[in-house]
């Protein structure tokens, strides 16, 4: 490329050499060429890398904040449900609640008309105005044959007018004109164990804190 005659072995080498500039030139512009066009691919490729490795950091990332999403939604679906079933227990409770509470007071109204006739068929039969008032017709000044609802369900033994008459109020410890109270009298009368609820119905109420009133 540089010289263009041949070289012979003794030959003086003064003026048989010639320089072509142009192809130096060309040879030079040609390996910068070269060498800039291998700078660029390697700048490219570098790009190319860091633009994946930024594209899978960017995935990476999203899948965490998805994975973050769906569990804030399935611990806010738990906590939805978990409110609902607290709910629904509170609501059924409460149901629950009110219909016991309707039940108690259908039979406490039921038990209290039940007893009312009870009573008010013993008052009329016997005689007597009220749970705590004497028989119609006793002479209390006098103080003879002066006797109670009490004392006469006591006397006949019937444990279930007692009841009915000590929820109303009847004054357990109260006498008749025999000096005696319910108990005693049904004492008197008892049997063979004729008259042992009542007796035990009497018992109870006059250990009651209001039993003596």
């Amino acid at each position: 490329m540089f010289c263009q005659n041949k070289c012979v072995p003794g030959a003086s080498m003064a003026g048989k050499v010639r320089v072509d500039p142009e192809a130096i030139a060309l040879e030079q512009a040609r390996r910068e060429s070269e060498e800039a066009q291998r700078r660029e691919q390697e700048q490219q490729r570098a790009e190319e890398e860091e633009r994946k490795r930024l594209e899978e950091l960017r995935e990476e990332e999203e899948r965490q904040r998805l994975a973050l999403a769906e569990a804030e939604e399935e611990r806010r679906c738990q906590q939805e449900a978990e409110e609902a079933r607290r709910k629904q227990e509170e609501e059924e409770s409460q149901r629950k609640q009110e219909a016991e509470r309707r039940e108690r007071e259908r039979l406490e109204q039921e038990q209290r008309l039940k007893r009312k006739a009870a009573l008010d068929e013993f008052y009329q039969r016997y005689g007597f105005d009220g749970v705590n008032q004497p028989r119609k017709g006793a002479c209390q000044v006098l103080k003879t044959n002066v006797t109670y609802p009490l004392h006469q369900a006591a006397e006949l033994g019937n444990e279930q007018l007692v009841e009915y008459l000590l929820q109303e109020g009847a004054q357990v410890n109260q006498m008749n004109s025999s000096k005696l109270t319910a108990a005693q009298v049904a004492k008197k009368k008892d049997k063979g164990g004729s008259h042992v609820e009542v007796l035990r119905l009497l018992g109870q109420a006059a250990k009651a804190p209001s039993g003596g009133a």
